[in-house]
Order: C-alpha cells, then structure tokens, then sequence
C-alpha cells in the first residue's frame, strides 16, 4: 500500500517550504516516528538540464517516497532514469498540482509497477482535500481522476452564483474543514472573494462530483475557454487528443476571436519518433486534425470541437517555485506565434 510502515521512510520535496507542498513535505519528517525528509532546490528540479541531479539524489539517499513534478515524469518516461540509476527504494510517487493524464500515469505504471502512485489535491488555503491511489487496477478510463474526499472535510460544487449543481454537472470545487486559511493578509478583499463567511473556500477550480461522492478536478476556472455561448473544458479537448498515437502531450487555451469571443488552440508536443524536419511536422499536424474531425462532428450550433490552431511545441514552459506547467506561458507563446 501507500501508507507509511515501520520501515525507515525518506521522503523527497522539492517544493518551496512558503508553499503548502513544501511546508508540508518539510512537517512529513518531524510527525512521524522514523521518517527523515530530503529537499532539492526547487530551480534545479525543474530544469530540463539539471533535473537528473534529482535521481541522483534518490539513489544516493534511498528515497523511498519521492514527489513529482512534469519535468520529472517526463524526464522518468524518456529519459531512461530507472536503468541508469537504482531507484529501487522508491514505493510511493506523489503527483499534485495539476492534472496528469491516464496515458503519463499508466505509463509510469509500467516502468515502476511495483510503486503506488497517489495523485493528492490540496491547495495552500486548504491543505489536503481528496487523493487517490493509482496502481495498475485503478489506472483505467473509468476509475481514473475520480479522487476520494479525505475524512473531515466538506466538498461541493457550485455555480457562478455558488448555488449547488447536480451531481455529475462541473461547476467550481468549495472546500470546509477544521483546518483552512485565515486569510490573506493585508487583503481582505481578495479574502472575501475566497473565503465565504460559513468557511466555504472557493477553490478556483472546475470540478464534477459524481453519484458516489467522488470528485473529479478539470482544471482552472480561468482556463475555461468560452466560444459563442458555449463553455469548453481544455481538459475534455486534452482527454481526446492524447488518444491520438502521434501526441505526446498537450495543453489547450482559448484565442481571442471577433465573431465567437475565444477559439480553441491545441498545443501540442509531437512524439520523438514522429519529427524529422518540417514539413512532416507539418504533415503530422494536418493529420491530427483530420483525426479530430473524425472525434468531434459539428454540434447543435453548427461549431465542431476540433481546435481552429493546432500549434507544435518542443516543451512547455514550468512554474519554476511550483512545480506545474505554466499554462499562461503557453498561451502567451500561441498568441505571439498567432499574432493575435
């Protein structure tokens, strides 16, 4: 299982200590009995050229419970790490802060499939809320990104006017429990705006809970990308075109339009084996988008859910103190590449 045993634990944080995943890794080491903490800087675990000092670090120390960011999933996936360090202490990976999707977890599955993998969801205002143990039974489309609440604490999903929604409509994710924020100090407004006066803290993310009380995390309220009257989920757009075998990764933005208020722009990283020069680069990304209009005929409004952009991408730009993919970086780069 993922639960810490008698054995001696070293845990792995490179997460800065004013974050709640760093402060928290940091308290990991002085609550439980026989349980020591390593830190890296954050700067050096999420830089492409320095990252493998981290696997360096796990092999020398023995870590047993490691956290991940996506330079280092990606770093583990193609990079070889596993065969050119021993890594064979590690039993647990935690994955948090962004969503991950089934294909990079299953993947990590199969290189280290004695590991339980737990994909956490906690925020800084309200430490850990829900989590979920990835392992090669659970990593299927129908159980995967379906978080269990953790005990004591209160979830619901709420519309723009935090009444509630039925289960299985997305809506935004309020968390209560003992333990939450104070607030932001010296903004009381920004606190108001987060914190309502029964405790309810607005999470800022799109989320579903379905029938058995589980929670599923889309993504970033802000990230919503709104064409004419409909509201599209880069989430739902992301699930689809990772099943395509040429896309390795992909993040989806809205663009500025005239006539529909935003279009969708799909960036997306090529698999290594599928760019050579380009004009196959070009080739691969014509044929993803015929492939996309096979997924997604024209709905009840006339409009196909196939992105209008698709932009390839040698990586993605990553929060250097979180760790996570900086989404707004990527849109900055599709708006100068799209000179919009």
């Amino acid at each position: 299982g993922a639960s810490f045993g008698l054995r001696k634990e070293i845990c792995y944080n490179d997460r800065p200590v004013s974050w709640g995943g760093g402060y928290s890794g940091n308290l990991v080491g002085l609550r439980f009995v026989n349980t020591s903490t390593v830190k890296a800087p954050t700067e050096m675990a999420v830089s492409e050229a320095l990252c493998e000092c981290v696997f360096k670090i796990w092999e020398k120390e023995k870590c047993t419970v490691c956290s991940l960011n996506p330079v280092l999933v990606q770093k583990l996936l193609t990079g070889s790490m596993h065969m050119k360090y021993d890594l064979s202490n590690v039993s647990v990976f935690t994955m948090f802060g962004q969503r991950y999707s089934l294909d990079t977890v299953a993947a990590l599955i199969k290189i280290f499939p004695k590991v339980a993998i737990v994909v956490l969801y906690a925020s800084s205002e309200s430490w850990l809320l829900a989590k979920m143990i990835v392992n090669k039974e659970t990593a299927v489309e129908e159980k995967y990104a379906k978080l269990t609440i953790e005990e004591g604490v209160e979830v619901k999903i709420v519309d723009e006017e935090s009444k509630l929604v039925s289960r299985g409509t997305p809506g935004e994710i309020c968390a209560r429990k003992a333990s939450v924020f104070l607030e932001y100090l010296g903004n009381p407004e920004a606190t108001k705006r987060t914190k309502s006066s029964t405790g309810w803290v607005h999470m800022g993310d799109t989320g579903i809970m379905y029938n058995d009380g589980k929670i599923e995390v889309i993504g970033r309220k802000t990230e919503i990308i709104k064409r004419a009257t409909v509201k599209i989920f880069p989430a739902h757009i992301e699930k689809v075109l990772l099943q395509h075998p040429q896309v390795s990764d992909v993040v989806v933005v809205g663009i500025p339009d005239q006539q529909l208020h935003e279009e969708v722009c799909a960036c997306v990283i090529l698999r290594e084996d599928t760019e050579s020069d380009g004009s196959d680069e070009e080739a691969k990304v014509l044929e993803i988008r015929e492939w996309c209009k096979r997924q997604w005929p024209p709905g009840p409004d006339g409009l196909s859910m196939t992105p209008r952009y698709f932009l390839p991408m040698k990586n993605f730009p990553v929060l250097e103190r979180a760790g996570k993919t900086f989404v707004r970086g990527v849109k900055d780069y599709a708006l100068k590449k799209l000179t919009v």
